[in-house]
């Protein structure tokens, strides 16, 4: 298990970050699975705090207000690959009334 980002998604993290402007606030949810709940629960927020550390280095002026983790998997419904499912970060990007979603 890592919290290290892949080159893709370094990728598509960047051309994300790269829209949004400083009406944005950030919040980063991060996800990891299966596991002892100690690991689990860090490993979830060390891949939040890695996204969220990428966005504010593509796109200073956004607030990230909130760093968070959830132990368990996220609930994707119907996916290829349920173990990639639990293991992601989800961004959500607000201003005002508009909202922006990245999972990765």
């Amino acid at each position: 298990m890592s919290a290290k980002l892949s080159t893709e998604q370094k990728l598509r993290l960047t051309r994300f970050a790269a829209k949004l402007n400083r009406e944005f606030s950030v919040t980063c949810t991060g996800y990891a699975g299966d596991g002892p709940p100690r690991l689990i629960l860090s490993l979830a927020k060390q891949r939040a705090r890695n996204v969220c550390r990428l966005i504010s280095g593509v796109a200073p002026d956004v607030a990230i207000d909130v760093e968070t983790a959830s132990l368990g998997g996220l609930n994707v419904g119907s996916v290829g690959d349920i173990a990639a499912a639990k293991r992601r970060v989800v961004v959500v990007a607000k201003s005002g009334e508009k909202a922006s979603i990245a999972r990765l």
